[in-house]
């Protein structure tokens, strides 16, 4: 039995089958090119060579002798083995050839890479969104200064209706030639709608790719137009505030910059007149705005000078600005008794918390006229009393419908 076991398992090892078999296929090939020199090759061969029968090319060696075979030198049939040596050799070559590039490719095949750490799924995901949407992060970059791929971009919850908006032509003017509203000032692609990333979107969109190009438009046809006249009591009038506004900013030796009044005012508008209005809160809000203002004119610090480039200097006037329509905001969304779209006043709403509408009393457009004293420039933080001038909202074509999420 040991015995047995032993030959059996001499048997079965790999490569006495693998010699098993490569001699039987190996006698059969011999076989077959065996077949193929002598019945096809050599009686070509002889053809050519004048009808030559290969097997019978021999050197007789010596005399013939009776009744025995004489000696001689079948040099026709070593022709024919030579050939078939070399037609076994040339197969056997090739076949090596195959199976030696095919190893040599799957030798040449590059490792599978090695699981990524998280430093680098972070820097390929980067290197995608770059792909993508490069030009909106650059932009976004380059407007507050901070990279998006490293801190979280600045967009905030807000309310997701749409709200009209200023009518503007395809080139984003307005009815006044060449007065242009872009972003969510416009109604072009969603209005007034408090979306942030639309609303940043229609921003970046409306005044790096569409205006730069449109506003050629317009200008084009002012191109003929020559110098326009200066010498108007209108002009002076308006370049003599301006003048006196910027040289106010720059010669009042204040305490706080014009940031820590923006930021001031940004809170009140954000805690009061946000999302969510109430009387009280806007109410406050209107008193608290016009005491940031009247802080603010009176102790507002602008370095630099007055001639060239100066950033801050342009900042306080887009501040003063700023502190006039917040307290206008206020006093628009006090006046209006009721809540739709944006405006959501906390004292008007269902039972269910939706907006509660009042289309009898207050479908018009509010247009406020300023009538402060425009001469009195170091004194405009004294509140002004602004007039409401009222449009019906006519609806010819439509009715006037509350939506109902029943």
């Amino acid at each position: 039995m040991k015995l047995f076991d032993e030959f059996k398992a001499f048997v079965m090892r790999g490569n006495v089958l693998d010699l098993a078999v490569g001699v039987i296929i190996g006698g059969a090939f011999g076989k077959i090119v065996t077949s193929l020199v002598n019945d096809i090759f050599m009686p070509i061969i002889g053809m050519i060579l004048g009808n030559v029968d290969f097997t019978s090319l021999e050197i007789k060696l010596g005399e013939p002798v009776e009744g025995a075979e004489q000696a001689a030198i079948r040099y026709g049939a070593f022709i024919q083995e030579i050939v078939n040596f070399l037609i076994i050799a040339l197969c056997i070559f090739m076949v090596i050839k195959v199976i030696n590039k095919m190893q040599k490719k799957k030798e040449e095949a590059p490792a599978p890479a090695p699981e990524p750490t998280k430093e680098e799924v972070i820097k390929r995901g980067e290197k995608i969104v770059e792909a993508k949407y490069g030009n909106l992060f650059q932009m976004y970059e380059k407007i507050v200064a901070e990279n998006p791929y490293k801190t979280p971009m600045m967009i905030y919850p807000a309310t997701h209706y749409t709200m009209g908006g200023i009518w503007v032509d395809y080139n984003l003017m307005t009815t006044i030639p060449g007065c242009y509203a872009i972003g969510e000032a416009n109604f072009s692609d969603h209005g007034a709608n408090r979306l942030g990333a639309s609303a940043l979107m229609q921003g970046l969109a409306d005044g790096y790719f569409v205006l730069p190009y449109t506003i050629g438009d317009y200008l084009a046809a002012d191109i003929r137009t020559g110098k326009i006249p200066t010498d108007t009591p209108e002009f002076d009038e308006a370049e003599r505030i301006v003048k006196e506004r910027l040289a106010y900013f720059i010669n009042n030796k204040g305490t706080h910059s014009v940031d820590y009044f923006h930021k001031k005012l940004g809170k009140v508008m954000w805690d009061k007149v946000g999302m969510a209005r109430n009387a009280e809160g806007l109410k406050e809000a209107i008193k608290e705005i016009r005491e940031i203002r009247e802080d603010f004119w009176k102790n507002v610090k602008v370095p630099g000078e007055l001639t060239g480039m100066n950033v801050e200097l342009e900042k306080a006037g887009r501040v003063a600005d700023f502190l006039e329509l917040g307290e206008l905001f206020a006093k628009d969304a006090l006046e209006r008794n009721e809540s739709c779209g944006g405006h959501f006043r906390e004292e008007y709403q269902t039972p269910d918390g939706e907006a509660l509408r009042d289309d009898v009393n207050y479908a018009y457009v509010a247009a406020w006229q300023y009538t402060g004293n425009p001469k009195e420039v170091v004194n405009t933080y004294n509140p002004s009393e602004e007039v409401m001038h009222k449009e019906p909202l006519v609806f010819k074509d439509i009715e006037l419908k509350q939506r109902s999420y029943k």
